[in-house]
């Protein structure tokens, strides 16, 4: 099943290593319309738009009419639904979105990750064949839209922030900067792996989720004020699922008294310390 991938990014260059690798034939092409282009989408019966989301259309329509009905054309943004591979459609391809729930960068494996898949059957054996491949998972659901690629991006990107804030707050405390970024990721891998295993409430840890008030005050206590801010805004988060999983009130409670309680002692002085590589 020769696969041709338009897109030389992160996210074409993963899965051309990982499907070649997998001994599927794949042809990592620009999307620029050269004959040898041409002629590796003419081959292709999967061919994988992966090129930023505003470019899609013009491949799209770059492309069509090199394409038969006997092909599938996927692009892989989670923002747009299929109907963005309209001039593919109209020419009688098979056209699909499967989006790849990853974050990618030079080592991300593509082995049980998940791909949120959607279009015909015809499409979807096409793609199924692949992600099997790979050892991924594809879960079928007409999801892709704003509201679906917010939630990823939330996750993905608010997790990267989140753990940047905490490398500052962890270096200038003292831990040494040039272990402070494997350490980090390495907390975020055991999150990762119980969110799976158990799912969020259940995977949910810390203090807030053992209704320990004390302990929440003392972190406000050591941090700055813009650390305050920050913490403040995320703990509701985090009581609201511990909720879910089954806090008791009373506790939940002294978490939100500890929340919004007035420091009893000035915020210590921001330290000029940053991580460095």
């Amino acid at each position: 099943m020769p696969v041709a991938i338009i897109g030389r990014g992160k996210l074409g260059r993963a899965l051309t290593r990982a499907l070649r690798a997998a001994g599927v034939k794949v042809s990592l092409l620009r999307g620029r319309g050269s004959p040898t282009e041409k002629r590796a989408l003419h081959q292709a019966s999967l061919v994988w738009i992966a090129v930023p989301d505003p470019f899609i259309r013009e491949v799209d329509a770059r492309i069509a009419s090199h394409l038969t009905s006997a092909q599938t054309v996927v692009h892989a943004s989670g923002s747009w639904g299929k109907d963005l591979l309209a001039q593919s459609a109209a020419v009688g391809a098979h056209v699909a979105v499967c989006h790849p729930l990853l974050s990618f960068g030079p080592r991300t494996s593509l082995r049980d990750a998940t791909f949120v898949f959607d279009g015909d059957g015809f499409a979807r054996r096409e793609v199924k064949a692949c992600t099997a491949r790979l050892g991924a998972v594809l879960v079928v659901a007409p999801v892709h839209g704003p509201r679906y690629h917010a939630a990823a991006a939330l996750l993905a990107n608010g997790a990267t922030a989140l753990a940047a804030e905490a490398e500052r707050w962890l270096v200038e405390s003292g831990f040494p900067a040039k272990h402070a970024a494997r350490a980090l990721g390495s907390l975020l891998a055991s999150v990762a792996q119980n969110i799976s295993t158990l799912g969020p409430r259940a995977a949910l840890t810390g203090p807030i989720s053992r209704g320990d008030a004390q302990a929440v005050a003392r972190h406000i206590e050591a941090l700055t004020t813009s650390e305050r801010v920050i913490y403040a805004r995320v703990a509701p988060l985090i009581l609201n699922l511990a909720r879910e999983g089954g806090l008791a009130a009373s506790r939940a409670e002294a978490i939100e008294l500890a929340l919004s309680a007035e420091p009893t002692k000035p915020p210590p002085k921001p330290s000029r310390r940053r991580p460095s590589r």
